[in-house]
């Protein structure tokens, strides 16, 4: 009898940190550490403090945020092979105006303005690939 269907994304993620364990392992024996205390040190240097839990936090959203990008797409029939160069440009581009907006800009203005700066930037970083993908069949 086959597994239930509800069992199936916990195999991806069983194997996701089975995969986690053995990169682990093997890191901490190439530098003659025991594993135990790599893993004690990675949790207590992350999860430990409300420092370490803002940190992975902070550099996790952007990412999390770029994967779900690619995943809508890709749902749509797209392949975006430069979502994370959209994030970076896009990024900049947005606080490049953030910080030359005059002082006194209320954020009302402000915020909407550095998304959309953020949004043409990042899709004008598309529109290369875009084309050539259209034009030349690339």
């Amino acid at each position: 009898m086959p597994p239930p269907t509800w069992t199936r994304p916990l195999l991806s993620v069983a194997l996701a940190l089975a995969g986690i364990v053995v990169l682990l392992n093997l890191i901490s024996f190439a530098f003659g550490v025991a594993p135990l205390d790599t893993l004690r040190a990675a949790v207590a240097g992350t999860w430990g403090t409300p420092y370490g839990i803002g940190q992975v936090l902070f550099k996790a959203t952007p990412l999390i945020f770029t994967g779900l990008a690619f995943e809508v797409g890709f749902r749509a029939g797209l392949f975006n092979i430069g979502a994370e160069g959209q994030l970076a440009l896009g990024s900049l581009a947005a606080g490049w105006v953030g910080a030359a907006l005059p002082h006194g800009t209320p954020w009302i203005v402000a915020l909407p303005v550095c998304i959309a700066v953020a949004v043409v930037s990042a899709g004008l970083v598309a529109l290369i690939p875009a084309v050539m993908r259209a034009r030349l069949g690339v």
